[in-house]
């Protein structure tokens, strides 16, 4: 999500009372409650629904687990390299006109 878009939801989610915690790791999750670490300490809120968000990196395990079968493997979108959507389907579209 782009910077403008992403502070635009930001301020909607925090208007709407969501509370966004960052910088910590989920111990667990229940169906009223979340356990989560921030440093050192422990923590548990109620809540009802639950986001988690976190980084994100390319993956090509699902494509390279496919080369032996000696047929043609293609990585494209967020597996290849993280991007927007219009790179994703670019690269969609570079492969497909390659076929």
């Amino acid at each position: 999500m782009a910077m403008p878009r992403r502070w635009t939801a930001v301020s909607a989610a925090n208007k709407h009372g969501v509370v966004l915690i960052r910088e910590a790791s989920v111990i667990s999750i229940s169906s009223v409650s979340v356990r989560y670490r921030s440093g050192e300490e422990e923590f548990e809120v109620r809540a009802d629904t639950v986001v988690v968000a976190s980084d994100v990196h390319p993956d090509s395990c699902v494509a390279d687990s496919l080369q032996d079968l000696s047929v043609p493997v293609h990585i494209i979108g967020d597996a290849k390299s993280v991007d927007y959507i219009e790179g994703a389907m670019h690269s969609a579209h570079e492969v497909a006109r390659g076929l």
